[in-house]
């Protein structure tokens, strides 16, 4: 009854040096209270190649094995965020 309620969200770019860009963005469900973060760096290798990388990093408190939701065996979600995982990413982006 949370998810998609209401939110917040917000995203920081800061030009390091005019070949790497660093990023911040967020997104909170105001409800939970919960949040996922999404951190990124890009470098311009060259004037078509790009890398980027990144992580999302979820905020908030995670199921309870212990808490299962009636009839259904799954455990009982306690924040809308917390339910994601944590991952990193890295892409070569190549335009000709």
């Amino acid at each position: 009854f949370t998810l998609g309620a209401l939110y917040a969200a917000g995203l920081a770019r800061f030009e390091a040096h005019p070949l790497v860009e660093l990023s911040l963005a967020g997104i909170v469900n105001l409800r939970d209270p919960s949040a996922l973060l999404n951190l990124g760096l890009r470098y311009d290798v060259l004037t078509d190649v790009q890398l980027v990388a990144g992580a999302y990093l979820p905020l908030g408190q995670t199921p309870e094995v212990r808490q299962v939701l009636p009839g259904t065996g799954l455990p009982e979600a306690r924040s809308e965020f917390g339910l994601y995982p944590f991952f990193f990413f890295v892409e070569l982006k190549a335009a000709r």
